[in-house]
């Protein structure tokens, strides 16, 4: 059977209605075919070389697709070697299609092969799909370049790793319209670039009103895309509600459920217990915010402050300023190790940056019952993004890997960040010295 007999077979099985290019599709399908595989023998345009291959893994896997898109304006990002949007232009001229591909090698064959098949209804763009800046409305834009499997597409889906058929599996879902989405664990696989681009279609999906079911055990994915949390524990559910509450309470579960595996049971020394306890020169007693409060209570956070380094209070953070963080505490309970900090967290409730006494190598005394110290974090800003951050702090008895949670306030101080003289790209601008043809 001829290759022209073989692709005319091939599109009646399709069991699509071609209409009037029904005579010449199958033509023009194999001259395509003929300049892929010219083409192939100077650039490596597809893994696969055989026409009959080419034919049913290429050509037909992209006309496949036709019963569930729409027209009239198309856009194939990713192009390579014109798959699948030459097979929709040949199949549907009613239809414009648009084939962006920024290696140039591969713009310079769709090129030709417009100008050889007479592609009235393509345009080529040899640019990246991020620099394109269209006012065209597009009805439907597909590829098959999003899981970057490269030429790996082209074989049997039992030699993938677990990686590869997850990439698969999420490309596929994310290019069918889905009305509900199931992404589970999906992103723990694959490079940081593969994340990024998957973390931006979810976005994307979930602007668009698409419901997202999203199973992770990455607390600040989790945080960026929930509207609601579901804390699963077994089998069963251990809190249903709002993202940052459902997350708080598994961390202090979590928090609780490490302190008991490493034994960190309270161990009492010789040192005796001071007959009088010890008042911190300076206490702030005021907490402006509690979302959700958790720990053993042998110590509490009593008070939080920002000020400036002259000690006025702040209502507004400015960026690339220096502030003083003052936390108060209180033991109720011999406090052995104690150890003070706070966690920054952004508009979206992720956890920014923090710090305790530990990490900045301080070591606070014992604390008795009745003990109140008061702990002030000299901080200098950097210029972030204006939006509202949070402050968040806690005291804990024991070192930086075992301890156990005496403490912990959520988003208990809120401050608004001012703008900045300048643009800030991004969360925040690195502090950046310039120089021209200099020598380091």
């Amino acid at each position: 059977m001829s290759l022209l007999q073989q692709i005319t077979q091939s599109l009646r099985a399709l069991g699509y209605d071609f209409a009037a290019q029904e005579k010449l599709l199958p033509e023009l399908i194999e001259r395509y075919l003929l300049l892929i595989e010219k083409w192939n023998k100077i650039h490596n345009l597809t893994a696969i070389r055989n026409l009959q291959d080419m034919l049913y893994q290429h050509v037909m896997d992209s006309l496949a697709v036709l019963p569930h898109i729409n027209g009239p304006q198309i856009i194939d990002v990713g192009s390579g070697a014109g798959l699948p949007g030459i097979p929709i232009a040949l199949a549907r001229p009613d239809w414009q299609v648009s084939l962006v591909e920024s290696n140039q090698k591969k713009a310079s064959f769709l090129q030709q092969v417009k100008i050889e098949l007479a592609l009235q209804n393509v345009e080529v763009i040899g640019q990246r799909i991020e620099d394109i800046h269209s006012d065209k409305k597009v009805t439907t834009i597909i590829t098959r370049a999003f899981s970057e499997l490269g030429e790996f597409i082209d074989q049997p889906v039992k030699t993938y790793s677990s990686g590869m058929t997850v990439r698969l599996a999420f490309s596929v879902a994310i290019h069918v319209d889905p009305q509900v989405l199931l992404v589970d664990e999906a992103l723990a696989v694959g490079d940081i670039y593969f994340r990024q681009r998957c973390m931006r279609k979810v976005h994307e999906l979930r602007a668009k009103g698409v419901t997202i079911l999203f199973v992770s055990h990455a607390i600040g994915d989790v945080k960026a895309i929930g509207d609601r949390a579901m804390w699963l524990d077994n089998g069963h559910v251990r809190e249903l509600g709002e993202t940052e509450l459902v997350i708080s309470k598994y961390l202090a579960y979590m928090v609780e459920k490490d302190s008991q595996f490493l034994g960190l049971a309270r161990t009492e020394n010789s040192t005796p217990q001071p007959t009088a306890a010890t008042q911190a020169p300076e206490l702030v007693t005021s907490i402006p915010n509690i979302d959700h409060r958790y720990g053993d209570a042998r110590a509490q956070i009593i008070g939080i402050q920002a000020t400036d380094p002259d000690g006025r209070p702040l209502h507004l953070l400015e960026p690339a300023s220096k502030i003083v963080l003052r936390i108060s505490a209180r033991a109720s309970e011999p406090i052995l190790n104690p150890n003070i900090g706070f966690m920054l967290r952004n508009h979206l409730g992720v956890d920014f940056a923090g710090t305790n006494t530990l990490r900045e190598g301080h070591q606070l005394a014992e604390m008795w019952p009745g003990d109140t110290t008061t702990v002030d974090f000299h901080i200098t800003l950097p210029e972030l993004y204006p939006a509202s951050f949070s402050f968040s702090p806690a005291i804990a008895d024991g070192n930086l890997t075992e301890y156990k949670m005496c403490d912990w306030i959520d988003n208990a101080l809120t401050l608004q960040m001012g703008h900045s003289e300048g643009q800030v790209y991004g969360y925040l601008h690195l502090p950046c010295r310039v120089e021209v043809n200099s020598r380091l």
